[in-house]
């Protein structure tokens, strides 16, 4: 496992999570190597080896989370739920995020099935959850990441962006609470969730930008509004504008944008 903590911690988790005894991981752990290697084109350098250590726990930790998700019903929820969460900040992510994800996959979840998607994801040390925010390790969101194919990637952009898209419709935006005559506590806490939330768009629009494929859904649209409106509260405005001119080249190529999100960018 090369020292490395993360691998160490993901390691650790499956033992203690599956009862498996250390020598029959390190079977499992270097047959799955050996698989991960085939995959690349050449010989690793140092730094590949570091992340195939990594990429290796973090597979074997996945593949037992699609299996004891089939188990408790709850499908593929928790895999789209992680996949979508390694194009989101690695850190402050809105535990509302879960609760939307599970709303638009059409599964109705009491608490405590919400509560058994977070301990499956957790367990086993894939994400970490304290006081209602979640964090991605950012080598694990990597190495997911360079797991989805062009089809792949679409797939999670769409469905983070909408995701976000819901959640902010919940929330209180700085633009709604101009010419408010009178301050309300809870529009504070509002307010630092749709800060929390639109942080996280600004990292998924980031990683739109950087695999050069074009997305041109109206919930994008919207959250490209509501980033330029952030950058803009913190002085990013170069952000701000980069914003604003993506968003107009959607708006552009778009026939159809609902009144609702049309409404919510003027």
């Amino acid at each position: 496992l090369g020292y490395l903590p993360l691998a160490l911690e993901q390691a650790g988790a499956y033992m203690a999570t599956t009862n498996c005894k250390c020598h029959i991981y390190l079977k499992y752990f270097k047959a799955n190597s050996i698989k991960q290697l085939k995959k690349r084109a050449q010989s690793p350098t140092t730094r590949d080896k570091q992340r195939l250590a990594v990429q290796t726990t973090w597979k074997m930790n996945f593949d037992h989370v699609k299996t004891e998700s089939e188990e408790l019903s709850l499908g593929h929820i928790p895999c789209d739920i992680l996949n979508c969460l390694s194009y989101l900040s690695p850190d402050d992510i809105p535990v509302e995020v879960i609760t939307q994800a599970s709303e638009m996959l059409a599964v109705e979840l009491s608490d405590i099935t919400e509560n058994e998607v977070l301990s499956i994801l957790s367990k086993f040390s894939l994400i970490q959850s304290l006081e209602r925010k979640l964090s991605v390790h950012r080598l694990v969101q990597e190495v997911m990441r360079n797991e989805h194919d062009n089809a792949e990637k679409r797939k999670y952009f769409e469905m983070s962006a909408e995701i976000i898209y819901c959640s902010l419709a919940k929330t209180n935006n700085p633009t709604s609470l101009i010419g408010a005559s009178h301050h309300k506590p809870e529009s504070d806490q509002s307010l630092m969730l749709w800060s929390d939330l639109v942080s996280n768009a600004c990292s998924l629009v980031q990683n739109i930008r950087q695999s050069l494929l074009e997305i041109h859904s109206p919930e994008l649209c919207y959250l490209l509004n509501q980033c330029a409106v952030f950058n803009s509260v913190n002085l990013e405005n170069q952000k701000a504008l980069a914003d604003q001119s993506d968003k107009l080249a959607i708006l552009a190529k778009q026939e159809h944008v609902s009144e609702s999100i049309k409404g919510c960018m003027l």
